[in-house]
């Protein structure tokens, strides 16, 4: 009796992205794991991007849907719409500019196949398009593979692993649905890390393989980068701001260790508000910054949830500092970021 392998749906959520798109499609094209099906987004792009992957996906061989949005809403939305439309007993989220070494789904499915985890992760390369070299950067410093959430969660608060990069995840999906986690529509920056530390919260069981087989690349068009943080600035820090917020409500809710509870309290979103008023007074947005101190100044409570940071000195020495100035001379802290 032949066993049929698991469908894996690899969602890619695209705009204007003629460029790369079609680099990108067949870096999954080339993937040495068969059953896949590719589900393209298209969120109202005005290039030609719909074009140039059509005509490729229809030359591969491979399963393919191209999904086209009638109303543009960002890559939230669009990989909503990728996972409301797959079909595979696992998914995959790919950047529409990003690359893959031929082994990466069949490796991520092997591991999560294997430990019958919830999500599994793995290492990246980053690639400067500009300077046509890869990045190098800091290592995976876990030592053994943990299987339990809360010690991915304390591993990353002392630093030593990050996977809140969607794209370096292979997640189960009944495991999706059933715990109803999508991707905050309203959010466009800060999404990833908000959907998968969302996951990491309520998952049972998390592997790891420490071959870095996805290849993010990094370019002068990607939101991330100087030049759209500054013009779009306000947007983004806010954004970011209530992201931040709801994973450290969502967090404190789902954890039981009380040391990650004091973290999430005490040092994630003492240093979420100190991010958002830096950010504040380095695009000079002063109404902002005193409508926030308006709002502090009338609350004790707030006050002393600022100066809580103490408490968590040894994940960053100048919170604290920060926080201090920030109750006592919020002029001064305006004027040294500004």
């Amino acid at each position: 009796m032949t066993v049929s392998k698991p469908l894996v749906s690899v969602i890619i959520p695209t705009y204007n992205g003629e460029k790369r798109i079609s680099r990108t499609l067949n870096s999954i094209i080339a993937q040495d794991y068969e059953n896949i099906e590719i589900i393209l987004v298209d969120d109202v792009s005005t290039d030609n991007t719909v074009k140039i992957a059509r005509d490729v996906l229809e030359k591969s061989g491979r399963e393919f849907s191209i999904i086209q949005r009638t109303e543009n809403g960002r890559q939230s939305a669009s990989r909503n719409t990728g996972l409301k439309a797959a079909n595979g007993k696992y998914v995959i989220f790919f950047d529409h500019d990003d690359m893959a070494e031929k082994n990466f789904v069949s490796s991520l499915l092997n591991e999560i196949e294997n430990k019958n985890a919830d999500l599994v992760f793995c290492g990246f390369k980053r690639f400067s398009e500009e300077k046509n070299k890869f990045i190098k950067l800091r290592p995976v410093k876990l030592k053994t593979k943990f299987l339990f959430p809360e010690e991915y969660i304390r591993a990353w608060t002392e630093k030593k692993v990050s996977f809140t990069y969607i794209w370096i995840c292979i997640f189960r999906k009944s495991f999706l649905d059933k715990n109803n986690i999508k991707f905050y529509e309203r959010c466009y920056f800060g999404e990833d890390a908000e959907f998968m530390l969302k996951v990491v919260s309520a998952s049972q069981k998390i592997s790891f393989i420490r071959e870095e087989n996805y290849i993010h690349t990094v370019n002068n068009e990607q939101q991330g980068n100087v030049n759209n943080f500054v013009r779009h600035g306000q947007n983004i820090y806010k954004q970011f701001y209530l992201s931040r917020l709801r994973i450290e409500r969502y967090m404190r809710n789902k954890i039981k260790d009380e040391k990650l509870k004091t973290y999430m309290k005490n040092f994630y979103r003492v240093k979420t508000v100190v991010l958002y008023l830096s950010w504040c007074a380095k695009l000079g947005d002063r109404k902002n910054y005193d409508r926030f101190f308006s709002t502090v100044k009338r609350s004790k409570i707030f006050r002393e949830f600022l100066l809580s940071s103490y408490k968590t000195l040894k994940y960053d020495m100048l919170l604290f500092p920060k926080s201090l100035m920030l109750v006592y001379c919020p002029k001064i802290f305006y004027w040294i970021y500004k």
